[in-house]
């Protein structure tokens, strides 16, 4: 019989990176909008202005990607604490607290 062991510490520490991500988000939101201004108001057209709508739309595409992915990680990870906690009562005929 396989077994599985779970070390909950290390991903409870997960779930607390995973949050920090809010952060991450952040720091994003406001270069997109560096980014934005300096393409509409500081340089309207060219080569550097093709280059930055560039820059733009693939920043703006990882954007939508990663935005939240922190949150859904630290979800995720708590259920799954949850549900091995769950198991583990069953296992030894315990209550939940």
């Amino acid at each position: 019989m396989s077994s599985v062991k779970v070390c909950d510490v290390e991903i409870q520490q997960l779930a607390k990176i995973a949050d920090m991500w809010a952060e991450i988000d952040s720091v994003f939101e406001r270069y997109l909008m560096i980014l934005k201004n300096v393409k509409e108001h500081a340089v309207k057209c060219g080569e550097i202005h093709d280059a930055i709508v560039s820059l733009y739309d693939y920043a703006e595409t990882y954007y939508k990607y990663a935005n939240g992915l922190g949150k859904n990680v630290s979800k995720d990870a708590l259920e799954f604490l949850d549900k091995i906690e769950d198991i583990d009562l069953d296992l030894y005929n315990a209550v939940k607290l």
